[in-house]
């Protein structure tokens, strides 16, 4: 297929191109060569309805399971990149709301005439970036920014990219304005695998905890008494199937399969936990707590750091422990239980 048929494909029917590359079998290289034909198209000098067309091309082909990203010209980055002349200033995070999604601040200068441009993400460890902004700013807009709100903190840029770069893999581009045409310098490398990237929570470095497997009784209740703690939820989408069991349970005084009520709202409750959290959900709330731990030692309150420092390094992988964790406890029994 030469550039002449893929653009005929696409500007009458974008979702043939799919169809089209599934007769390629294993040959990768043709596979190869037309996608990143498809990306030229999208961010090259073509006409707006040819570019748009590409675009959709590209989002049906996400859509199916073929990670377009890998394909991506790196010749048309570098130009990219080298036409912009950006480099970066202080990335900012705020802490996660209920939900665990962050605001992930990202200013650029400008070479030249020193103009500084925010790119502002909603990102979600588990669902990518929800929504995305750009605009110019000033210098003094981000020092009021960031004396004005305690819940906003920097972080490094080689951490804030590892946060991006993240959130962008598991992101469905076609759905959010704006993503395709992302500096260069914010992208990366379409071919680099962030998963395996060895970058650490600055949290880390800076506030030194010991893993303890025993906190009292009242250093529970200052932890969850902190309120960026005591905000965190679970979706009703992830709960509603399994609170609408246990509400059966208690409804019924039968003994049903040789199960009590009480011991089948047990039971709902146990599958749950073996089910919901998954290492990468674990991963999730830990991540949120260095956030957290991290937002108060930029506030000067190491006391409180060490705290929530000390109870995130505690999630770890699913079992027993994981049930005693207070946190832990606190989600389910508001998510599920108490409701």
């Amino acid at each position: 297929m030469d550039r002449a048929e893929l653009k005929e494909i696409i500007g009458r029917e974008p979702g043939e191109l799919f169809e089209r590359i599934r007769t390629l079998g294993d040959d990768e290289d043709e596979k190869r060569r037309l996608i990143q034909e498809v990306w030229e198209l999208s961010e090259g000098d073509e006409p707006k309805a040819m570019k748009k067309s590409a675009k959709k091309a590209l989002y049906i082909l996400r859509s199916k399971g073929i990670d377009v990203e890998v394909y991506r010209p790196k010749r048309e980055a570098r130009a990219r990149e080298m036409r912009e002349e950006l480099r970066f200033m202080e990335p900012l995070l705020s802490v996660p709301d209920s939900f665990g999604t962050s605001r992930l601040i990202m200013p650029l200068i400008r070479a030249g005439d020193e103009r500084i441009e925010v790119f502002q993400f909603a990102i979600n460890r588990l669902k990518g970036v929800l929504n995305f902004a750009k605009s110019p700013v000033s210098k003094s807009f981000l020092k009021r920014l960031k004396a004005s709100d305690p819940g906003i903190f920097p972080v490094p840029v080689d951490y804030a990219l590892f946060r991006l770069r993240t959130a962008l893999r598991k992101t469905d581009r076609g759905k959010i304005s704006g993503l395709d045409d992302l500096p260069h310098v914010l992208e990366g490398d379409p071919g680099v695998d962030v998963s395996q990237m060895e970058v650490s929570h600055p949290v880390l470095s800076l506030v030194r905890s010991r893993v303890s497997r025993i906190h009292s009784p009242d250093e529970e209740r200052r932890f969850l008494n902190i309120p960026e703690v005591g905000i965190m939820m679970l979706p009703d989408e992830d709960v509603r199937d399994y609170r609408e069991r246990i509400e059966e349970a208690r409804k019924s005084r039968l003994v049903i399969g040789n199960m009590t009520p009480e011991e089948r709202v047990r039971d709902v409750v146990e599958r749950f936990y073996m089910s919901y959290f998954t290492p990468e959900r674990i991963f999730f709330f830990r991540e949120r707590l260095f956030d957290i731990a991290l937002s108060y030692y930029h506030r000067g309150m190491e006391d409180q750091a060490h705290l929530i420092l000390s109870f995130a390094m505690r999630l770890a992988e699913p079992g027993e422990s994981l049930k005693a964790h207070p946190l832990i406890q606190y989600l389910v029994y508001h998510s599920l239980i108490s409701s």
